[in-house]
């Protein structure tokens, strides 16, 4: 199976076939707020839910027109089905000292 895999800034974003058992849903439209300049991936669109699940956002998206927005990006569609959104880590080789990957800062 090919995993649909997208990337907006910090985040990551990959289409799964299932809601998370446990998954609960959340009254918000923002997936991740940006930990240096504060500002938020949000979900526009006319029909979507979110939900949490261990600490990660899942999205629910029952229409063709919802997309991923934050002011520094560009949108990214997302079609119907269920995404996943996760961080983007990085290592640095370089370090000698600290060799441990970290979350992206957005």
């Amino acid at each position: 199976m090919n995993k649909v895999q997208k990337q907006q800034g910090d985040v990551n974003i990959w289409k799964t076939t299932r809601l998370p058992k446990g998954a609960k849903e959340i009254g918000t439209n923002v997936v991740r707020e940006g930990e240096v300049t504060g500002h938020m991936h949000e979900i526009v669109g006319s029909d979507f839910q979110l939900y949490s699940h261990d600490d990660q956002v899942v999205a629910k998206i029952r229409s063709d027109d919802c997309e991923l927005v934050h002011p520094e990006h560009g949108p990214i569609e997302l079609e119907p089905g269920i995404w996943e959104f996760g961080g983007t880590h990085e290592y640095d080789y370089d370090r000698r000292s600290r060799r441990s990957p970290r979350y992206v800062a957005d």
